[in-house]
């Protein structure tokens, strides 16, 4: 009865020891994940704040190009008022020499050059 009491007990510490092995590898690798968790976590946060200042970088520039924009759009505007005031002054001048036509007097349009006078003899 000893020795097969003796025998269960030395089995048992056996399996104690692989048991305590199991379980010691088990926290080494549970502390290799803990590590690997922590690095990810610090690459995470650079990522971010890399991601956080491209978009700042991507805001500035979309403020800028809105800027420049509305000073072109300002710029065409201002550019379509003044074509539209010469355009209306020439067409104000068109019915002046229209009128002056009908009148009589102003320049003769149309006649061209014509023959002249002859030459000398």
């Amino acid at each position: 009865l000893e020795r097969d009491t003796a025998g269960r007990m030395s089995g048992l510490e056996r399996l104690e020891d692989k048991f305590d092995a199991q379980i010691a590898a088990a926290k080494a690798r549970a502390e290799v994940l803990r590590l690997q968790g922590t690095g990810m976590e610090a690459a995470t946060a650079r990522n971010e704040a890399e991601t956080d200042r491209i978009v700042a970088g991507l805001q500035v520039d979309m403020a800028r190009v809105d800027r420049e924009l509305s000073a072109v759009r300002n710029d065409f505007a201002e550019h379509q008022e003044l074509a539209q005031e010469r355009h209306n002054q020439h067409d104000e001048r068109i019915g002046q020499l229209e009128a002056a036509g009908r009148q009589g007097g102003g320049r003769k349009k149309g006649r061209g050059k014509g023959k002249g006078k002859g030459k000398g003899k």
